[in-house]
């Protein structure tokens, strides 16, 4: 794996502080961070169900993650959290980790007025979870 690239929601204000977090952090793979309704999404991702309301993460070869999956692949790209992205792969850490991303992705829209002050004008009020699981 050469390069992941991270689709995020540009509009939104806690996704964006998110992609910022992620493009200061040194990394083992380099992160290209893209906005999920640019037109690079849409010709790599195609009608990909949930680009935009989700975190989406995919590799040079085509494979994608999406959700709790791509946070921990992120975390796995970065030199500093590949060790927590091993321990959040294991079976006993795997459903707290999916329950803890749903449950940040679910508050996104309050997280925006959080970190932002204002609200997020973007994907947030689609509904987090999906069935990738």
């Amino acid at each position: 794996m050469t390069e992941l690239t991270v689709f995020y929601d540009a509009h939104c204000p806690f996704c964006v502080r998110c992609r910022d977090w992620l493009a200061a952090e040194p990394a083992h793979v380099p992160l290209r961070l893209v906005p999920a309704d640019s037109a690079e999404a849409a010709a790599r991702c195609g009608p990909l169900t949930g680009l935009g309301a989700h975190l989406v993460v995919a590799d040079e070869r085509g494979r994608f993650w999406m959700g709790a999956a791509a946070f921990v692949v992120c975390l796995w790209a970065l030199k500093s959290f590949r060790g927590w992205a091993f321990a959040l792969t294991h079976p006993w850490l795997r459903g707290v980790a999916a329950f803890a991303f749903d449950c940040l992705s679910a508050s996104r829209g309050w997280l925006s007025l959080l970190v932002a002050g204002k609200r997020c004008e973007g994907a947030c009020g689609r509904p987090p979870r999906a069935a990738y699981r």
